[in-house]
């Protein structure tokens, strides 16, 4: 169902500008929220407990989730319609009538509550806040899955003052829909995506999420046995695998489930689950509410309509702040960021660097700031554009300083740090501690993998671009490969050159795997192999990849070569380089049977306990063409 935040990229503009001069705001830090509002303090602790608690949920959905949010969270309490209706989003003009919404940006996120319609805002909310957790720790979730854990969680109820929590209470709307109207086929419900028009269109969109909502409510609450098969699929899909294939190999015979399902709905076995909570996690909301200035209120209140792309409003709101309070440094920061992004960069600049001189110890505004000065840097002469760079670097290295949990700052540091005269070392340990907050971040990989090739770690890089060359979207995986195939170059330079001993000696296996010798010195350039060197400890076997086996345990490489099957070991499809010399794209790697004949040279660490089934744990899989003959 759309929702206020999705409405948010059409919205109009009107010709109201908010006052809260009079009114009596507060504030409340909390372990992940910072809350503002006018709303009594009841409402605002209760707003409080409640987000917390949810966070806390959910995560435990995730597995390996990370529990740091990559950027500051805002949630303003309004205590009724009236505070809140001039912020309220607008579709073609007009105000949308909700109680509440998310709106998710790259450097700050807003929530809105309206204090009196909390139930009904709560919903919406725990909605949006699950799909910016789940976009958090992964990028290649399923509609269906997205979807319907946002469903499930978003019926969140608190229990017991917040020492538990009920999961998952029936919705009445979603089983009526299912009981009424013809349920979407599962193979057909998991090929679903955002272009699809079961998405878009009319009343297969309400089947979609209900059916979803149906489904993953199964598999958590309804079958035991299916719960452990949830946990081995997000596994997977985490690890990258393309969801149908991922959803085969966890769940087995579709038709079976799908049985299982329509029973499920039709008997209205649908149990809620009580979730308990820790003391630490209770306490979280355990701070006192502080008053604030009516100007620090009004200068977010600026940003939250900026946000909510009403520029024209925020613009006005925020200079009549500034007008009566000129030492304020949101206020001037929110203003100097809605001219940054409409590329006005001598409003902008001036104002972001009033606000950084006003707090300096700010890691958000100090982070805007930085960002101006890198933009301006892209349209300057050269000796200006060297001061900029170097301003920029300091300015960003202090906010990622002061706040090493934002994700955005540590990116725009390594943006910096990347131009002429930067500091690699600086961009390789910024993007990591970023892939830590945000491992769903691709770009930010590929960034990685560019600063790695600069400076010649051509291992470390494709670590990275392997998995993405495997698994990451169209556009994300042309580019890995067009790094990958420059790492060949520079490494086939260097080879020529004399500067690097590439030769692979041969290695045999004490079990009797054929691992024949390769001449890793090209004959030709193009798509000929220059193949990792076979390290101390490692063997090289060549044949067909058969399957990669995904268990909850981790994974199993199966390569079928010309003496036996070989079985390889892996915990996550990241701890292996996945390189291809093809001509031709090979795809994805992922769970399940792989394309027919693939050609690989599979390389591994044998296995040094007794008794193992396995015949080592995978280092290395690199793909060659069909016609490629080993030497």
């Amino acid at each position: 169902m759309p929702t206020a935040a999705r409405l948010a990229t059409a919205l109009a503009l009107a010709v109201f500008v908010p006052c809260t001069a009079a009114a009596d705001w507060k504030q409340l830090q909390s372990e992940n929220f910072l809350f503002i509002g006018d709303a009594g303090e009841h409402a605002m602790r209760g707003t409080a407990q409640k987000l917390e608690l949810f966070r806390e949920a959910m995560l435990r959905a995730i597995p390996g989730a990370s529990m740091t949010s990559p950027v500051p969270t805002i949630v303003v309490v309004f205590a009724n319609d009236e505070s809140l209706r001039p912020y309220r989003p607008q579709f073609r003009g007009r105000a949308v009538e909700v109680a509440g919404w998310f709106s998710r940006n790259e450097d700050i996120n807003y929530i809105a509550i309206n204090a009196e319609e909390a139930a009904r805002a709560f919903k919406v909310i725990f909605h949006e806040y699950s799909h910016f957790l789940v976009g958090n720790w992964a990028d290649n979730v399923p509609v269906w899955m997205n979807e319907g854990l946002a469903e499930v969680y978003s019926t969140f109820q608190e229990r017991d003052g917040g020492r538990s929590a009920l999961l998952g209470a029936p919705d009445t709307n979603h089983t009526g829909l299912l009981r009424s109207s013809m349920m979407i086929p599962i193979p057909e419900l998991l090929a679903i995506d955002h272009s699809s028009p079961a998405y878009n269109e009319g009343i297969r969109r309400g089947v979609l999420y209900a059916e979803s909502w149906a489904l993953v409510h199964y598999l958590m609450f309804g079958n035991e046995g299916r719960k452990a098969q949830l946990a081995t699929y997000l596994t997977a899909v985490k690890s990258g695998t393309a969801g149908a294939e991922a959803f085969r190999s966890a769940f087995g015979d579709l038709p079976t489930l799908e049985k299982e399902l329509r029973t499920y709905i039709s008997e209205f076995r649908l149990p809620a689950v009580r979730a308990v909570f820790s003391d630490k996690v209770v306490a979280a909301v355990a701070a006192p509410l502080t008053p604030m200035a009516a100007s620090e209120a009004a200068s977010y209140l600026g940003d939250l309509l900026a946000r909510l792309e009403r520029s024209d409003e925020a613009r006005k709101h925020l200079r009549g702040v500034l007008a009566k309070n000129a030492d304020s440094a949101r206020a001037a920061c929110a203003l100097g960021l809605i001219e940054l992004r409409e590329k006005h960069l001598d409003e902008a600049v001036p104002l972001l660097e009033r606000a950084a001189a006003l707090a300096p110890d700010d890691a958000w505004i100090q982070t805007a700031f930085g960002r101006a000065l890198m933009v301006k840097s892209e349209d300057s002469s050269a000796e200006e554009t060297d001061a900029l760079r170097q301003r920029a670097r300091a300015v960003l290295s202090k906010a990622a300083a002061l706040d090493r949990t934002s994700a955005y700052t540590l990116m725009l540091l390594a943006r910096a740090e990347m131009t002429p005269g930067g500091d690699p070392r600086v961009v390789s340990a910024s993007l990591e501690r970023a892939l830590q907050l945000v491992p769903a971040r691709q770009e930010y990989r590929l960034m990685l993998a560019e600063s790695l090739i600069r400076q010649a770690e051509y291992a470390r890089a494709t670590d990275h671009l392997g998995p993405l060359v495997a698994r990451g979207h169209t556009d994300v995986r042309d580019r890995a490969r067009e790094m990958l195939a420059e790492i060949a170059r520079r490494a086939h330079s260097e080879e020529l050159a004399g500067s690097t001993d590439r030769a692979a000696p041969a290695a045999t296996n004490p079990d009797g795997v054929r691992t024949p010798a390769v001449d890793d010195a090209p004959s030709r350039l193009g798509n000929q192999p220059v193949f990792r060197a076979v390290g101390a400890g490692e063997t090289r076997v060549f044949g067909i990849f058969k399957a990669v086996d995904c268990t909850q345990q981790g994974l199993v490489f199966r390569i079928e070569s010309d003496s036996r099957a070989v079985r390889l070991s892996a915990a996550r499809f990241e701890d292996v380089e996945f390189i291809s010399y093809r001509r031709v794209a090979p795809g994805t790697v992922s769970c399940g049977n792989q394309q027919a004949g693939l050609r690989v040279f599979a390389t591994f660490r044998a296995e040094t306990g007794t008794g193992s089934r396995l015949d080592g744990r995978a280092v290395a899989i690199e793909v060659v063409d069909d016609d490629f003959v080993p030497r």
